[in-house]
């Protein structure tokens, strides 16, 4: 099971409409501590390569010990993302983009993500939406980042007076 924090409070993730996300904007958020029982959980139900599945065969292996799936690193932000930006009115997500698995995830890493605002733009199709595309980073507690992807996500507009 993965067990996830709300962000912290310090966070000022108060923004809630398209509008208001500019080109530039940062911020941290989430808090994760891994652990081998989950590493192993994940690996063995959705990617069993040794190093994800096994203790000794992940010994054996190029990668000398147990690691987190990659896709164990999308989800970890991705959940922490959301989480953290519960105030915000989105719409669909089309996809992810340049996802880049960096450094190895293992048992007793604390992790939290750094985002930043790398385009935002009305849609075209949609005239009560804008694209948000966001570059996300997974870091550990010595800010070492381990996964990166851009998600593009539509975003609600303010709601205009009539």
């Amino acid at each position: 099971m993965m067990l996830m924090t709300r962000a912290p409070k310090h966070n000022d993730f108060s923004k809630k409409w398209f509008d208001d996300f500019t080109v530039g904007d940062t911020w941290e958020f989430g808090d994760h501590l891994v652990t081998k029982e989950e590493i192993l959980a994940f690996g063995r139900q959705y990617d069993p390569e040794p190093f994800h599945r096994d203790e000794d065969e992940a010994k054996a292996s190029i990668m000398g010990g147990l690691i987190a799936s990659g896709i164990q690193m999308m989800a970890w932000m991705r959940n922490m993302q959301c989480l953290a930006m519960t105030e915000v009115e989105f719409g669909v997500s089309p996809g992810w983009g340049d996802i880049r698995f960096v450094a190895s995830v293992r048992a007793g890493d604390r992790l939290h993500c750094r985002g930043e605002v790398v385009e935002a733009r009305r849609s075209k199709s949609k005239s009560n939406m804008g694209i948000v595309r966001y570059r996300y980073a997974l870091l550990d507690a010595k800010d070492e980042v381990k996964f990166t992807s851009q998600p593009t996500a539509l975003h609600s507009c303010k709601p205009t007076d009539k």
